[in-house]
C-alpha cells in the first residue's frame, strides 16, 4: 500500500515512467499501476517502441466467508518492424492492444473448505497493414515501360477469449485433501489474411480437473491427480500426474513426480489458409 513514483532515462532515447498507487478503504484494497516506456532502439535499425500499461486490481472482502476479487487492464505496444530497403516487408509501424479482465469468487466457510468462480474476459487487437508497389518488368509485361501494381498487405487480427472455471476444495480427512473443478473456455479471431476468410475463426476447450494429496506422515506427502480436455481442434486429452514428497528438514524437501502433459495447437497452426 502507497505511492511508488518512478522514472529512467538513459542513451538511445530511453524514457520510461511509471506509478503505483495502493490503498486500503474499509473492506476494499486496491492497487493501480500506470506506465510508459519508450526507447530509439538500435542505431540503423527500425526497432524503436512505445509501450504502455494500466491494471487496477480489487480485493472486497464481502463478509467473514465471501471475497470478491476484480481485475482490469489494458496494455499498447507500438513499435518500428520490417527492414530497409525490403520490398516485401517495408520499414512500418506495428501495434497490438490487449484489454483483459477478471472476476473471481471466493468462498471459505470454514478451514480446509473453499469454492472458487473465476470468470476472464479478453481482446487482442493488432494493426499491421501496409501498401507495397510491385515492379513488372518490360521483359515480362511486353510493355515499353515498367509496370507498378499496388497491393495491400493487411495483418490485422482481431482475437476474444472468454473463460469460465469453478473449483472447490475440501478436506476428506484429516490427512487427506481434495482439489476437483472444471472449466469452459472459448475462442474467437478474426484475421482474414492469416485464415482467408472474413468471419471468425473459432476454437473452444472443455475441461474438468481432479487432485488428491494425502499426507502419510509428518515427512510424507503424496499427490496424484488428472485432467481432461476436450478441444475442438484436437479432440479429447487426458494429461495425468503424480508426486512424492519427503520433507527432510523445514527447509529441505526431495520430490519426485511423473505426469503427462498435452501442448494443444493454435487456431494458425491448425486452421491458417496464406495465399
Amino acid at each position: 500500500l502507497g505511492t511508488t513514483v518512478r522514472y529512467r532515462a538513459g542513451s538511445d532515447g530511453i524514457n520510461d515512467i511509471g506509478v503505483r498507487i495502493g490503498q486500503q478503504i474499509g473492506d476494499v484494497a486496491w492497487r493501480l499501476r500506470a506506465s510508459r516506456n519508450y526507447d530509439r532502439g538500435f542505431p540503423g535499425l527500425n526497432d524503436w517502441r512505445t509501450s504502455q500499461l494500466a491494471t487496477l486490481n480489487a480485493d472486497w472482502r464481502v463478509s467473514a466467508d465471501n471475497a470478491l476479487e476484480f481485475q482490469t487492464g489494458w496494455t499498447d505496444s507500438h513499435e518500428g518492424i520490417g527492414k530497409e530497403d525490403n520490398v516485401t516487408d517495408p520499414e512500418r509501424a506495428g501495434r497490438v492492444s490487449t484489454g483483459f479482465g477478471l472476476l473471481r469468487w471466493r468462498h471459505v466457510p470454514a478451514p480446509g473448505e473453499e469454492l472458487t468462480l473465476t470468470y476472464y474476459h479478453q481482446e487482442e487487437n493488432g494493426r499491421d497493414a501496409y501498401d507495397l508497389q510491385v515492379p513488372v518488368p518490360p521483359s515480362q509485361s511486353g510493355l515499353p515501360v515498367t509496370l507498378k501494381i499496388p497491393i495491400r498487405i493487411d495483418y490485422n487480427f482481431r482475437a476474444v477469449r472468454d473463460d469460465l472455471e469453478i473449483q472447490r476444495i475440501t478436506t476428506l480427512a484429516p490427512s487427506l485433501r481434495a482439489v476437483v473443478g472444471g472449466g469452459l473456455r472459448a475462442d474467437r479471431l478474426n484475421a482474414p489474411t492469416r485464415f482467408n476468410t472474413a468471419g471468425d475463426v473459432q476454437t473452444s476447450v472443455t475441461r474438468a480437473f481432479g487432485t488428491l494429496e494425502w499426507r502419510a506422515s509428518e515427512r510424507w506427502l503424496f499427490n496424484a491427480g488428472a485432467m481432461i480436455e476436450d478441444n475442438s481442434l484436437t479432440g479429447t486429452s487426458l494429461a495425468p500426474r503424480a508426486s512424492a514428497n519427503y520433507h527432510m528438514t523445514d527447509s529441505q524437501t526431495w520430490r519426485l513426480s511423473v505426469n503427462r502433459s498435452n501442448r494443444s495447437p493454435t487456431a494458425f497452426e491448425q486452421k491458417s489458409n496464406i495465399i
